[in-house]
């Protein structure tokens, strides 16, 4: 993995969610061997690393203009090679100093963003943008209209500590600062949830801790009624200073009441966690819920406000806690009982450390800044052929999924003579870890299936011109032809074992995955789509002893989030048909192909292979 010289730029006052987030991020980012430099307004949480304090929350007009020549000369002075910025202040200050540094921009959204004609008309985010939940992505892309390959959804990055059983010693935590929608929402948990529920049961013995954070910048309404609550319970524990990592206060607590951070720091300990954030409440988290409260940072993030809060309910599952924590009679008729036991809050603690874990965040944002250096120093998108059979003479089909052997020669011969360098998925690997650049005039060749027309009419023509191409090939060996086009296409033969064998042992051919069978994932159940990209690698790289480093979806169709489904399985990239990013490094694993027809000849040949295909075919099928 490359090590980088990389800029944080917040814009702190106080301690937030975001200041956490990015010195999380940066002491993982030093640890691995990066150089770190951060700018800000002020820093709450410790950081033992290069700091530089300078007024980016308040910069505006003429400061603002001074403060993006000073970072645009830090970056310069440090030779920075890129900048994460992680709040709307630090973003737009950023944007014009990455654009007169010349390097590429990073940021980080935590939250839904305010309409300004610089996100509308610049895109100021930069090369890429980290939203911390998938709603805030959806969010971005409708209010915005920033494509969807530019966002890719991390959560934040936690460093858990060691997974503890023990008993808790205290009952409840309410978490979350007093200020705007969640100081609203505190204070009306705690009048109509909290008390309800302590004065229901006076005799026991409440241990509770009350964050005091954000208080002196709430509403004089809010400060009031805490006061007053204060002095109602005054032997609650009254926390004025929120600690910045707080995970030892949740470790303590049986039940934790919070949303964003505060709610992934407590399930990942193992505390109970009931998820209360700006826009929603998804209650206490289950295995149920666990994953719309993902999407939604627990509660702080929907596309459309969704916020119900039932007093009766929460105070239902309030007491239904209660009684199965005190083990009293009630408990065992108690419908919610399977929500607290201990499989459960290890299971889901489980889940919590593999998703947010900041050693797998850290790698990905590690990844980003490899993908945005690549895209910075080479705009140009490398055109990818797709290819079915290579045939002597046409076929009586309308899918005109074949090209004639006379056309192919054409074809990559114009290549070969007109200087275009052809490339494997494995040249882009290390095109991405060493961070080179590529000729404008590349290319990529690539076949579907493993028809045997391939071994016998396409390989002599590519051993001509010497030109690289990546074979999809079926894991399953056996089968003998397209029966999937049975009707459509005429029959054709596909390689056996020994042709395959034969054909992937040539430096020129690259073997990738097409799956077993020839299926539509959008038929298959999300158990079998793992299946179909875990086996089939696994099967193809026994048989060629090689790794398999790219998948192919079957017709073009993508599952569900097929990045997330393509990289757990172990690839590094996967192509479809006609959707994608215009440039190669926007998504990985939705590579954008261009369909070879038979009569793609001359200038409709020429058309297909110039940089600006694809925005001109995303333009003309209004994609």
């Amino acid at each position: 993995m490359n090590s980088y010289r990389i800029l944080h730029i917040l814009s702190q006052t106080g301690l937030t969610g975001a200041e956490v987030h990015a010195i999380t991020l940066c002491e993982q980012q030093q640890k691995i061997g990066n150089e770190i430099f951060v700018i800000s307004e002020n820093l709450t949480v410790p950081w033992k690393g290069d700091f530089t304090r300078r007024p980016i929350h308040s910069a505006k007009g003429l400061l603002r203009i001074q403060e993006i020549f000073f970072v645009a000369q830090f970056i310069k002075k440090n030779k920075i090679d890129v900048i994460h910025a992680h709040s709307r202040a630090s973003t737009r200050i950023a944007f014009w100093a990455s654009r007169l540094a010349g390097i590429p921009l990073v940021s980080t959204v935590h939250g839904r963003q305010h309409w300004s004609w610089g996100k509308k008309l610049f895109d100021t985010y930069g090369e890429r943008i980290v939203s911390v939940s998938e709603n805030i992505k959806q969010h971005l892309i409708q209010d915005f209209g920033i494509k969807s390959e530019k966002i890719v959804p991390l959560g934040n990055p936690v460093a858990f500590p060691a997974y503890n059983e023990e008993k808790r010693n205290r009952d409840i935590f309410l978490g979350g600062r007093w200020t705007g929608p969640k100081g609203e929402n505190n204070l009306w948990f705690l009048k109509n949830a909290l008390i309800p529920l302590v004065l229901k049961h006076p005799d026991y013995p409440w241990k509770i801790s009350i964050s005091l954070f954000g208080l002196e910048d709430a509403t004089a309404e809010i400060k009031s009624e805490l006061a007053r609550i204060q002095k109602q319970f005054s032997n609650w524990q009254w926390i004025e200073t929120f600690l910045p990592r707080p995970i030892d206060l949740y470790q303590d607590h049986d039940l934790v009441i919070g949303s964003g951070r505060i709610a992934i720091e407590a399930l990942g300990c193992g505390s109970l966690v009931f998820a209360l954030g700006e826009a929603s409440c998804h209650g206490l988290i289950n295995a149920e819920n666990f994953k719309a409260a993902v999407l939604s940072n627990f509660g702080d993030v929907t596309t459309e406000n969704s916020l119900e809060l039932n007093a009766s309910e929460i105070l239902n599952t309030l007491n239904s806690w209660f009684n199965t924590r005190n083990n009293s009679a009630e408990s065992k008729s108690s419908p919610d009982n399977e929500s607290f036991n201990l499989t459960q809050r290890k299971s889901l603690a489980e889940k919590t450390r593999t998703i947010f874990a900041v050693e797998k965040i850290a790698a990905c944002v590690q990844n980003l800044y490899q993908l945005a250096l690549v895209k910075r120093r080479c705009s140009y998108p490398i055109p990818i052929l797709m290819y079915h059979q290579v045939v002597d003479k046409d076929l009586d089909t309308p899918h005109k999924i074949y090209i004639s052997k006379k056309n192919f020669k054409k074809q990559m011969s114009y290549l070969h003579n007109n200087g275009f360098t052809s490339y494997h998925f494995k040249d882009l690997q290390e095109i991405i870890a060493t961070g080179k650049s590529y000729p404008q005039k590349s290319i990529m060749i690539t076949f579907d299936d493993g028809y045997l027309n391939n071994l016998e009419n396409a390989l002599p023509i590519l051993e001509q011109y010497k030109t690289k191409a990546t074979i999809f090939l079926l894991a399953d060996a056996n089968q003998r032809s397209n029966s999937w086009d049975q009707g459509q296409v005429p029959e054709s033969a596909l390689m056996n074992a020994e042709q395959r064998k034969r054909l992937a042992a040539h430096p020129l051919i690259e073997i990738g995955s097409h799956g077993f069978h020839h299926k539509k994932m959008s038929e298959m159940s999300n158990d079998q789509i793992k299946q179909e990209l875990v086996e089939s690698k696994k099967s193809l790289e026994q048989e060629f002893t090689k790794p398999i480093m790219a998948y192919a979806f079957t017709y073009g169709i993508l599952p569900d989030q097929p990045d997330h489904r393509a990289s757990d399985a172990g690839y590094q990239f996967a192509v479809n048909t006609d959707q994608g990013g215009l440039h190669w490094t926007d998504n990985l694993f939705s590579l954008f192909r261009i369909n070879i027809f038979p009569n793609d000849t001359g200038l409709k040949f020429w058309k297909k292979i110039q940089p600006w295909y694809r925005l001109y075919y995303f333009w003309k099928r209004k994609k």
